[in-house]
């Protein structure tokens, strides 16, 4: 008679909790078996970076993969050459963010733009329930000469 050496589930959880931001392990984990599959997802989903380089891929598979959205809890955005809209839309798309990194703000203009945007930005960020860690690296120049105030209907 065979005997089946069996890892009680919570161990295997465990396992592979312990490899998130190891991307490579948690791959390969999330491919040995179907009940791998959901658990080795969450973990690689968990922790996001977006750069110029992935915002495309990024993008489209937030918006394709709904089940994805919610299980992103942390986001690194390299604002480098990322128009502001694209961040506000990826950003509307993750209501589960627990911790959002930004790199350097850009957001010099005079035309007007730029304010809006910031605006739209400040209210998106105050609408994240879950959000618990906000951080930037810095803001370079905010509309030169120009002193910046909250919108009327902005939450305190």
């Amino acid at each position: 008679m065979a005997v089946e050496a069996r890892v009680p589930v919570e161990l295997q959880y465990m396992v592979i909790e312990a490899l998130r931001g190891h991307r490579k392990p948690l791959q390969s984990c999330a491919l040995v078996c179907k009940a791998w599959l959901p658990i080795g997802r969450r973990n690689l989903l968990y922790d996001m970076a977006v750069s110029k380089k992935n915002l495309s891929p990024f993008s489209s598979f937030i918006q394709t993969t709904p089940s994805a959205r919610h299980l992103c809890r942390r986001l690194y955005i390299s604002y480098q050459n990322i128009p502001m809209e694209d961040i506000i839309s990826i950003l509307k798309l993750l209501p589960n963010l627990v911790d959002l990194e930004c790199g350097t703000l850009n957001t010099e203009g005079d035309d007007g733009w730029c304010e809006r945007s910031m605006e739209e930005l400040a209210m998106v960020i105050a609408s994240m329930k879950n959000l618990k860690h906000l951080s930037s690296s810095g803001v370079v120049e905010y509309r030169r000469g120009h002193e910046y105030t909250p919108p009327k209907d902005f939450p305190p």
